[in-house]
């Protein structure tokens, strides 16, 4: 099976000289990221009401999505520490 991948521009438009002069929105990016830490929570939350049930099914999509919701809150996160130097 092969593997094709799309050539960098059509992956990202923006070439990095055309987004050195962007100031980032740090303030709105963090108050996203803490948007994504309290959904994880609310997601586990309800995750661990469906363990255990027979809707055990239930609980194991749910947990991919929090693991999904950590993650972007670690890329995110990580933006802002580079950020912030």
């Amino acid at each position: 099976m092969q593997v094709t991948q799309a050539p960098e521009s059509a992956r990202n438009p923006f070439r990095t000289r055309d987004t050195v002069g962007m100031a980032l929105d740090t303030a709105q990016l963090s108050s996203l990221s803490t948007a994504l830490e309290d959904l994880s929570k609310r997601i586990t939350d309800i995750a661990d009401q469906y363990q255990g049930s027979p809707r055990e099914d239930v609980a194991a999509d749910l947990y991919e999505v929090e693991r999904h919701l950590v993650a972007a809150t670690r890329r995110l996160q990580a933006l802002l520490d580079r950020a912030a130097r």
